[in-house]
């Protein structure tokens, strides 16, 4: 008797496939043969994801099949608000003295409205040459992408120019805070020198002071002086009026002394003996 039989058994992720050929000749019962033919062992975590994908798409497709139309229109609406809010566009009425700030990036926001419109115009030129060179870009299309171009370069012109003619607001405000940077810096700059002041205020009123007390000492010098001075010549006089009556008085009381005869009293009779006086001539 032969019997082949095939199980399949699938416990904690195993599978195995068993084929058994068994011969029974008597009752007493001879040797029998068990033939395995093969045995796969499959991973754990691979059964779980074939078992639960098949879940997941039973999921999904009830979910699908649950939904309502109201709901697919509900999301449809928001995503659709949610893209205009994106894209809103903000007016010069909106602006607030900061608003710039919220969207205006910071590249931009040093550069004066000149320099930013032309980087805009050029930007429409690229824009314009890949217009022209592209195959894709044809027709209706292409005349619709023209226009638009031209109106938004006519824009850009039109925006510089009032921007240039009443100013850059951006780069005006810019400007008020450099400008109040620099008056908080300078008030600052008062308060010292303000204090500098003053501390020179009280040392010219010290040297005042001084010079004045100099110019006292001064005057009291030159009074002594001018004192000295006269006390000196009274002196002088005086010494001087004592020296005359001195003399006077010693005069008085020497001798008196006869002075000489003058030339012209005096007789002079010297007798001359005339025969010293030879001949000059003779003897020559």
């Amino acid at each position: 008797m032969s019997t082949e039989s095939d199980l399949s058994e699938s416990e904690g992720g195993t599978k195995k496939r068993i084929t058994t050929k068994s011969t029974d000749t008597s009752a007493s019962g001879e040797d029998s043969e068990v033939e395995y033919t093969s045995t796969e062992y499959l991973d754990p975590e691979y059964t779980k994801k074939l078992r639960s994908s098949g879940k997941n798409k039973e999921q999904v497709s009830e979910a699908k099949s649950a939904k309502s139309p109201v709901r697919e229109s509900t999301r449809k609406a928001e995503t659709k608000r949610k893209k205009k809010d994106t894209m809103r566009v903000w007016s010069s009425a909106e602006d607030g003295e900061d608003d710039d700030t919220d969207f205006c990036p910071k590249d931009l926001k040093i550069m004066g409205a000149t320099t930013i419109g032309a980087i805009g115009i050029g930007c429409l030129k690229i824009t314009e040459n890949e217009r022209k060179n592209s195959p894709n870009i044809n027709g209706a299309v292409s005349g619709i992408m023209k226009r638009k171009i031209r109106r938004a370069a006519d824009v850009i012109n039109t925006l510089i120019y009032k921007a240039e003619s009443k100013g850059d607001p951006t780069y005006l405000r810019i400007r008020n805070r450099e400008l109040e940077s620099q008056v908080e810096k300078m008030k600052l700059e008062e308060i010292l020198r303000n204090r500098e002041m003053e501390d020179m205020r009280t040392i010219v009123a010290d040297l005042k002071k001084e010079v004045y007390e100099l110019n006292g000492r001064l005057d009291d010098a030159e009074e002594d002086a001018r004192k000295a001075r006269e006390s000196y010549r009274i002196t002088r006089r005086i010494m001087k009026k004592g020296e005359g009556d001195s003399v006077e008085v010693e005069g008085d009381s020497l001798p008196s002394i006869e002075a000489p005869p003058s030339i012209k009293e005096v007789d002079v009779n010297i007798p001359v003996d005339w025969d010293l006086f030879e001949d000059p001539t003779i003897g020559f």
